[in-house]
Parts: C-alpha cells; sequence; structure tokens
C-alpha cells in the first residue's frame, strides 16, 4: 500500500522546507507530549513520524535524553532534522514504506495521518502498532471532521478530506468524526489512555499497545 496523497504531500513539504524550518515552533504540543514521555524511562526509544525539521518536538525529546528516530516523506524537511537527529536514525520515507529491524518504547504522530486519505487510516495504525514494543506509547493527531471546517482558501475534496495553504503550498488534509478516529485505534491492538480535543478540529489521543 502507498500514500495516494504521499507525492503531492511530499512536494509540498519540500517546497516550504527552508520556511518550514525558520517557523516551526511550539504550539499547542508540549503538554500533550510530556503526558506521553511520563510513561517512559530515560534513554527510551522514539520515533518521530512526520518529524520534518526536527524542530520542536525532536528536539525537544533529545533534550530529555531519548533515543529519537525520524521519518518523513520530504527529503528537504530531512535535511534540515540532520542538525538535530542523529544521521543514523533519519529515514526518508512514508509510514507505508518504512522498514526497520528496530522496535519502539514509543511513536509520536503529531500533524502527520491527516496528510494520508482517511481510508488508509486503519492501515496506517496497524503499521504503528507493529512498530511499537509490548506496551508501547502511541501519541497520535487525527482531524476531528465533526467540525465544520473554517476558512476562506478551503477546497472540499470528499467528505473526509479537505485541501488548504499553507506557506503557499496546498496540502490535503483528510479524517473522520472523534469517535470513529477513536475507535480505529481501538480496534488494531490499542488501549487509549487519554482522548482529548486541544483545538478545534484536532483530536489528541495517547494510547498503549496491548
Amino acid at each position: 500500500m502507498t500514500n495516494e496523497f504521499g507525492p503531492k504531500i511530499k512536494k509540498g513539504y519540500d517546497s516550504i522546507a527552508d520556511v518550514w524550518n525558520e517557523k516551526r515552533e511550539w504550539y499547542i504540543e508540549q503538554e500533550s507530549i510530556d503526558e506521553a514521555i511520563s510513561y517512559l524511562e530515560k534513554g527510551a526509544s522514539i520515533l518521530d513520524v512526520g518529524c520534518g525539521s526536527g524542530k520542536p518536538i525532536a528536539a525537544y525529546l533529545l533534550s530529555k535524553g531519548y533515543d529519537v528516530y525520524g521519518i518523513d516523506i520530504s527529503e528537504k524537511q530531512v535535511e534540515h532534522a540532520k542538525n538535530i537527529i542523529p544521521k543514523e536514525n533519519l529515514f526518508v520515507a512514508d509510514i507505508f514504506s518504512f522498514s526497520t529491524t528496530v522496535t519502539f518504547d514509543a511513536i509520536i504522530c503529531w500533524f502527520t495521518i491527516f496528510h494520508i486519505h482517511a481510508n488508509q487510516h486503519p492501515e496506517v495504525l496497524k503499521k504503528l502498532h507493529s512498530l511499537l514494543k509490548p506496551k508501547g506509547i502511541l501519541l497520535i493527531t487525527f482531524a476531528d471532521t465533526s467540525i465544520e471546517p473554517e476558512g476562506t482558501d478551503l477546497t472540499i475534496i470528499d467528505e473526509h478530506t479537505i485541501e488548504s495553504e499553507m506557506f503557499g503550498e496546498r496540502f490535503y488534509h483528510s479524517g473522520n468524526p472523534a469517535s470513529i478516529n477513536s475507535q480505529i485505534v481501538k480496534s488494531v491492538g490499542f488501549k487509549i489512555i487519554g482522548d482529548k480535543i486541544d483545538q478545534p478540529g484536532n483530536q489528541v489521543i495517547l494510547a498503549m499497545k496491548e
């Protein structure tokens, strides 16, 4: 399986890599990140899926003493990430093509899965589940489509998906109502620890591999 949105998302993030590296800062992630890592031992291995330039999440995790890995579909984003994440722990790949013999204590998937069509989310969750150690922690965000999207630059693609602009490039965002997102997470073998809407349209789920 491949991400049907992949080529467009890769092109967009390659195009904005420099400005993204310059401007990407904390939004509202830190509270959720801190909650996730409270379940981990120091030095635990964490995979940042959609790591981008490595800022701010991977950089923060490294500062806390964790063994951080990163994957991203954008080669140019990964070039920036090499300044933060050890090069041997970085991979240019999407989640479907990513292959490793390593399993992780935790996975962070923040502002990433919505760049994959909602119909493919169950397969993504199965892959993330397979990459975690027993009792591994998953922190993931979803688009909550029960919220009516707002903005003048939006294009409705289908019942799951909108297209919107960021730094002059157009990106797809795809999801389900929050209750369905939660059910998908549970259906592949996760126990949900936390489930919240931290801003309109953004669902944050903290889960443990069963």
